[in-house]
């Protein structure tokens, strides 16, 4: 089933709301923080804390392809970012959120 996909300003506001709570990688649970910095995600992974940015442009991209494809493969994301895994998870905790 699709859900109704956020708009990259929603993604946005979700983000920051999380304050940094931790978030776990879908497939590996690998866990990570994220935050918006200027007009882009921050995705921190706990293991390198080496921050992962994505521009606003990338996450609409995103966005986009799940509501084409209602999948949470990351396969299906790698040529649009390299931040798939964060991406999907966040996506996902955004769907938990809003019920």
């Amino acid at each position: 089933m699709l859900r109704t996909v956020p708009s990259v300003e929603q993604f946005h506001s979700f983000v920051k709301g999380l304050e940094r709570r931790p978030l776990s990688t879908m497939k590996q649970g690998l866990p990570f923080t994220v935050e918006v910095v200027g007009d882009a995600i921050v995705y921190v992974p706990s293991t390198t804390k080496r921050p992962r940015s994505q521009p606003r442009s990338r996450t609409q991209m995103c966005l986009d392809h799940y509501e084409k494809t209602g999948s949470f493969n990351t396969r299906g994301y790698q040529k649009l970012t390299a931040n798939a895994s964060y991406f999907l998870a966040t996506l996902r905790a955004y769907f938990e959120a809003s019920g």
